[in-house]
């Protein structure tokens, strides 16, 4: 387990594998079984805040502040590919479309850019944002991206020709998380900078047919950092108070709380079945929860490092 800061981890679609970046500008695989270092990647220069693994495997990628997307191949962790633009702002997130063909990644210039994973071409470039992007979300369908700065606003654009379909306007606080629901109809987002500083901790949930802000939710005291959509449009948010709570999907109505840290989350993962929803916390543990009732399934430990980011593999295995 590193002893550095790690500033994301991601696992490979068997579960295998993990991949870390860190404020030491490097990208490292580990092997799952027995926490050993598998390889370590020194391209990028400046720190690693973003992580990310295909969705067949095949290839992984990497935002770092030296100004570049850098991708590897699985196969003898070969640089594939380092996209970048002169003279533009610094790759703060990464994430692949499901369908595996192109990657997006969140600038500081306020700024998403979106990228052919086989020839490392920019596809577009989506900016309207007048601060840097902190959180990025792609639909299940491959079909619209999400994005959202401090600057207080969510955007959703269509993925395939870059346009800009509405700006969800309505939280006073630095926006944590944005999430797509399973059939693409609906956004959600949570905000809330910590304690003291808390102004808006709330949840919200948006149409994507119209653009409407369908329900407010009160969140968490001292902010919310994470959300997912459930399977049944239940909406899930994790925060500063450690709770895990459900909010129903039809009218935001509080349907239950789990004291699940006790110290804050700071996001959450839902596995690609729906089943399973993942917690990490700065109490440095990964926990594993059944989404149907809320059980706790199973508590990782041996973080080194507060867990600040937390995804499924694909298959969900891990």
């Amino acid at each position: 387990i590193p002893s550095f800061f790690v500033s994301s981890i991601d696992f490979n679609p068997a579960g295998r594998y993990v991949l870390t970046g860190g404020w030491d500008n490097t990208v490292r695989v580990w092997k799952v079984s027995d926490g050993s270092l598998v390889k370590t990647l020194t391209e990028p220069t400046d720190l690693v805040p973003s992580v990310a693994w295909s969705p067949n495997g095949r290839r992984f990628a990497a935002a770092s502040w030296d100004g570049n997307v850098r991708t590897w191949s699985t196969i003898g962790f070969a640089l594939q590919h380092t996209m970048t633009e002169p003279t533009v702002g610094t790759p703060n997130s990464v994430r692949f479309a499901p369908n595996g063909q192109t990657l997006w990644a969140g600038g500081l210039d306020g700024k998403s850019r979106e990228w052919d994973v086989n020839s490392g071409s920019l596809v577009q470039k989506l900016g309207h944002h007048n601060a840097p992007v902190e959180c990025v979300a792609l639909s299940f369908q491959s079909n619209r991206a999400l994005s959202a700065t401090p600057a207080l606003d969510v955007r959703l654009w269509d993925a395939a020709n870059g346009e800009e379909l509405f700006v969800f306007n309505g939280h006073a606080d630095v926006i944590n998380d944005v999430a797509f629901s399973r059939d693409g109809r609906y956004s959600a987002s949570c905000s809330g900078s910590p304690p003291p500083f808390t102004v808006d901790p709330t949840v919200r949930k948006w149409s994507n047919t119209d653009g409407s802000a369908l329900w407010v939710a009160p969140g968490h005291a001292g902010g919310t950092r994470g959300v997912e959509f459930a399977s049944d449009g239940t909406v899930l948010s994790g925060g500063w108070d450690g709770a895990i709570k459900y909010w129903r999907g039809s009218d935001g109505a509080l349907l239950k709380t789990i004291a699940a840290h006790p110290q804050p989350i700071d996001s959450l993962s839902l596995s690609p079945d729906g089943l399973t929803l993942a917690s990490g916390s700065q109490d440095r543990t990964i926990k594993l929860w059944r989404v149907s009732d809320g059980a706790l399934l199973k508590t990782l430990t041996g973080n080194a490092s507060i867990v600040t980011q937390v995804e499924f593999a694909p298959d969900g295995t891990s």
